[in-house]
Parts: structure tokens; sequence; C-alpha cells
């Protein structure tokens, strides 16, 4: 049960560095710019769009706000 949970977890965490590439593409951002607007250090926010950090729901909740979107929209699987 414990692989399972942490096979799920990891794909959550790709899932949403995924969505968070995703939409800092849309919204013409690099990382970078997106890191420092959030206050971020650059390599940190890498890895958290690569899914091999475990974001806190501060950091996510800041980033969704800076992007103007939802935090469930980095949830969305399409």
């Amino acid at each position: 049960m414990k692989n399972k949970l942490n096979n799920d977890f990891e794909q959550y965490l790709k899932l949403i560095g995924d969505n968070l590439k995703k939409e800092r593409i849309n919204q013409g951002l690099t990382q970078e710019k997106l890191a420092e607007i959030n206050n971020i250090d650059y390599k940190y926010y890498q890895r958290i769009e690569a899914g091999d950090v475990n974001i806190t729901m501060k950091t996510l909740c800041k980033l969704c706000e800076s992007l103007k979107i939802e935090p469930t929209k980095l949830f969305d699987k399409k």
C-alpha cells in the first residue's frame, strides 16, 4: 500500500508541475520571471515544474494567484 501511495503522490507532483509549466508558458512568462514575481528561488521553481519537490500549499497558492488561476486547475489531467 505504501508504494502505491508514494507512486500516486509523485504522479500528483508531476501533474502539478506540468500544469504550472503550461500556464506559465500560456502567459508568456519564463521560469525566472515567475520565480521572481513570487519571491522564490529560480532553481527551486525549476524543481517544482519537474515534480521533484513537495510544494507547500502556501507556495502553490502564491503561484496560482500570480498566474490568476484556481489551485484546482493544477490537478486537471487534460
